[in-house]
């Protein structure tokens, strides 16, 4: 496995750990390697969440689900209901910093093609007693180019898939299911034998 390919997995959470035996692996091509680790690795680099952190996100997930958000916000064109970041805002916050918790979000890649750009970020939880948890989770967002608002537009959606994810917030809205309703595509990863 090349070092680019394991510092991807790495960056992306797929692995932390690949251990393989090289007798048994010997006979096996590199891309049937490549293929059984991105796969098939049975051991993953957890970050340790200090005990203060953990109750934390226990007890704001808890009153999140106590104090549900409201689809107020009509979507014309998909015809739905949606929460706004605003009420995220207004809502979460609030309920993270009475249990001592607060996050950061930064930007750690913009690459753009075509008529959309790819942001990157990575979320770093911050306690009040001091406690950080660097990289708690990353978030990729692809966002149509629409001039000076694509970037916070893009790290206003990630602030609130963070905030969706984190704390488990029940918002009723539709999932990409409902929208492509198509057959997925059948994506070959090659053959592992």
């Amino acid at each position: 496995m090349s070092k680019l390919m394991l510092k991807y997995l790495l960056a992306n959470r797929q692995i932390g750990i690949f251990k393989s035996d090289p007798d048994v692996m010997s006979g096996v091509s590199h891309g049937a390697q490549w293929h059984h680790s991105a796969i098939n690795s049975t051991e993953v680099m957890m970050t340790e969440i200090p005990k203060e952190i953990a109750e934390a996100l226990f007890a704001t997930a808890k009153a999140v689900s106590d104090n549900p958000l409201v689809k107020d916000m009509q979507n014309e064109f998909a015809k739905f209901k949606y929460v706004p970041i605003d009420s995220y805002y207004a809502a979460i916050p609030p309920l993270a910093l009475k249990h001592g918790l607060f996050w950061r979000c930064h930007e750690t890649e913009v690459s753009g093609e075509g008529k959309a750009f790819k942001f990157c970020y990575s979320f770093d939880l911050i306690h009040e007693g001091g406690a950080t948890v660097e990289g708690y989770d990353t978030v990729t967002i692809y966002h149509p180019a629409q001039g000076a608002q694509s970037s916070g537009s893009a790290r206003s959606y990630a602030d609130k898939l963070f905030m969706r994810t984190a704390f488990k917030c029940v918002t009723g809205e539709k999932d990409s299911e409902y929208f492509h309703k198509e057959e997925a595509e059948d994506f070959d990863i090659g053959d592992a034998d």
